[in-house]
């Protein structure tokens, strides 16, 4: 019986540059290591597919996990994602050595583990996964535009430039910066006009952009029923309904309410209607 033969399953412990493999058989003795290099993409997915389609491959939920998982499932390998906490704290436990081979053996070595997957993570699909993509670019385009807001008040602030506009960033509040940094307004230093109007502009760009991913949001929830039940309840619009999408991932994949409820977004009732405050 040849070397591939034997293997029933395996780990990749992934780095930025390579990867790790250990391949055990039935009895869980180790048959192959393995170091494949990321540089060669076509390489890497010759050496997956050496080994029997089907196979089991548990790759830490860590840096680089989505790509390698891509790649372990087109190669025809079945891969499964591990707890980084769960198996530390199981090295610890074990007084056990940290090194690329080790960490490699050790992952191995759970998929017979006696007792239940407790290592294991769910696995997003690509679609979901997408989802998050475009939410993550959303959350990083609020916090600009937060940052720009408050440096454009910091401005103000510093020069002693007092508004009563409830909303700066408003129709009207937009108005009146705009004429500021136009004008040869004595309460502003050249420099301080130049500025304010690079993060004025900056600031237009970054709304442009969100527009655009609020389009995309509504686009994929269209024709997408859990999203139309999500938008009935209080609160919920096109964002927050997302957003949920997009964490939860697949409703199916909890056990229970509770389950799901110990994931949903932080959020508050005011007036009857709940508020979202976060994940």
């Amino acid at each position: 019986m040849g070397t591939m033969d034997r293997v029933t399953h395996g780990a990749l412990d992934c780095h930025r540059k390579f990867s790790r493999a250990t391949w055990r058989d039935g009895s869980n003795e180790i048959v192959c290591r393995q170091r494949i290099e990321h540089g060669d993409r076509e390489r890497f997915r010759q050496a997956l597919r050496a080994w029997p389609p089907g196979t089991p491959v548990l790759i830490e939920a860590t840096f680089g996990w989505p790509w390698v998982c891509d790649e372990a499932e087109a190669a025809g390998l079945e891969p499964h994602l591990v707890n980084c906490t769960k198996v530390d704290g199981w090295r610890k436990a074990q007084d056990l050595p940290k090194s690329n081979r080790l960490d490699a053996d050790l992952l191995s070595e759970l998929w017979l583990h006696p007792g239940k997957r407790w290592w294991e993570v769910w696995l997003p699909p690509q679609e979901v996964r997408s989802r998050r993509e475009w939410l993550r670019y959303r959350i990083t385009l609020t916090r600009l535009q937060a940052g720009l807001k408050c440096r454009v008040h910091a401005i103000l602030h510093s020069y002693g430039v007092l508004h009563e506009f409830s909303d700066l960033f408003g129709i009207q509040g937009r108005r009146f910066l705009n004429l500021l940094v136009a004008s040869e307004d004595e309460r502003l230093s050249g420099s301080a006009r130049a500025v304010m109007k690079g993060y004025l502009q900056f600031l237009d760009y970054i709304r442009r952009q969100m527009a655009s991913v609020t389009r995309e949001f509504r686009h994929q929830q269209t024709k997408n029923p859990t999203a139309e039940r999500l938008r009935t309840l209080p609160g919920v619009s096109w964002i927050l309904a997302y957003t949920i999408l997009a964490e939860v991932g697949t409703f199916e994949r909890f056990r229970s309410g509770r389950s799901l409820a110990s994931l949903l977004p932080v959020g508050t009732m005011v007036g009857g209607v709940w508020r979202y405050t976060g994940f």
